[in-house]
């Protein structure tokens, strides 16, 4: 590229950064924390270039975060575990910021795991007051992020949760919710692979027996199109730090094509170079994933083509009660507090 188009493109990405910390509202951010965020401020220049790079790369429209690392982060200063977790939260607004600013469309954020039921009880509910006290941050600024067209989508087994947290999980989501937003941003928990699938089963099962479906309508894009309503989609690329190389039985039906990256450092000290070098390793695999998508795009559209009409409609059929039956339930949980 020429010269005057390298600095017209550096000039974009100031403004754009530059539009975002004006704007910027408290999300997930414990009360009292003054903590700069990353684009409350002009980017330095070497961010500004290695954004810019970015640029010319292909970058993932959804990305997945496994925030790991926050207890040992607390424990290495000498601080009790939700601390690390505040830090933790705190930064995730402006890993979501960058994120944005980068193209990412739809952010799958790891709040909490069906196994973190069995941690102290200290602990469980020192996570429980912070997700109160965000969730209501957010509840009350939403006004703010559907003017940013941003909406937030939960999911998981939302009945396992103690009241007020579900009551204010259900009211983020109705509050926020819009079709067709710019960033959709889903917060998981209590959520776990295993437990989710056979949360479907069960609705699966339901379905054949009340007519609604065949045995032979339950087919690999039945189940993608579920996903999308009581579950989470497809993805791209998927973050995990701390070191730990394992998905946790995190989104592992969705995650079957995306691209893996393990990072060694704990959450709370991840930085905009961290978010660059993910990039890079995306933009490095995105030919082979390419490939593979291609393959996978023609073996389903052989597929499709062999489901007749009736399969359609029955498909669309049971698509529409299923969000009917979620939309009812959610409001059911939020209460009248709308």
């Amino acid at each position: 590229p020429s010269h005057q188009a390298c600095e017209t493109n550096l000039m974009d990405i100031e403004q754009k950064s530059l539009q975002i910390s004006k704007t910027t509202a408290p999300f997930l951010r414990e009360d009292g924390v003054t903590e700069r965020p990353w684009l409350d401020v002009p980017l330095p220049m070497y961010t500004k270039v290695l954004w810019w790079l970015l640029s010319f790369a292909q970058l993932p429209s959804s990305l997945v975060f496994v925030p790991d690392g926050n207890r040992r982060w607390a424990k290495q200063r000498g601080a009790p575990p939700h601390f690390g977790h505040i830090k933790a939260s705190t930064l995730m607004e402006q890993v979501q910021a960058a994120a944005l600013l980068l193209g990412v469309r739809e952010s799958f954020i790891f709040i909490f795991s069906v196994r973190n039921f069995q941690r102290p009880e200290e602990q469980r509910v020192h996570l429980f007051n912070h997700m109160n006290r965000a969730f209501d941050s957010i509840c009350n600024n939403w006004e703010f992020y559907q003017k940013k067209d941003w909406s937030f989508k939960i999911r998981g087994d939302l009945q396992l949760f103690p009241k007020e947290v579900r009551e204010r999980e259900e009211k983020l989501e109705l509050l926020t919710h819009q079709t067709s937003a710019k960033s959709n941003i889903y917060f998981c928990g209590p959520y776990e692979s295993r437990h989710q699938i056979t949360r479907m089963a069960v609705t699966l099962c339901h379905a054949v027996r009340d007519g609604l479906l065949e045995p032979s309508d339950i087919t690999e894009h039945l189940i993608d199109r579920y996903n999308e309503i009581e579950d989470c989609p497809q993805v791209e690329c998927y973050l995990r730090t701390s070191g730990e190389r394992r998905l946790s039985d995190f989104m592992t039906w969705q995650t079957d094509r995306a691209a893996i990256y393990f990072e060694k450092k704990n959450f709370p000290d991840l930085g905009y170079w961290d978010i660059f070098k993910m990039m890079l390793h995306y933009s490095a695999s995105s030919s082979s994933r390419k490939r593979l998508d291609d393959c996978y795009v023609k073996a389903r559209n052989r597929t499709e083509q062999r489901r007749s009409a009736a399969q359609w409609l029955k498909e669309r059929k049971f698509l529409s009660w299923l969000e009917t039956k979620r939309q009812t339930y959610l409001r059911r949980l939020a209460g009248d507090d709308l």
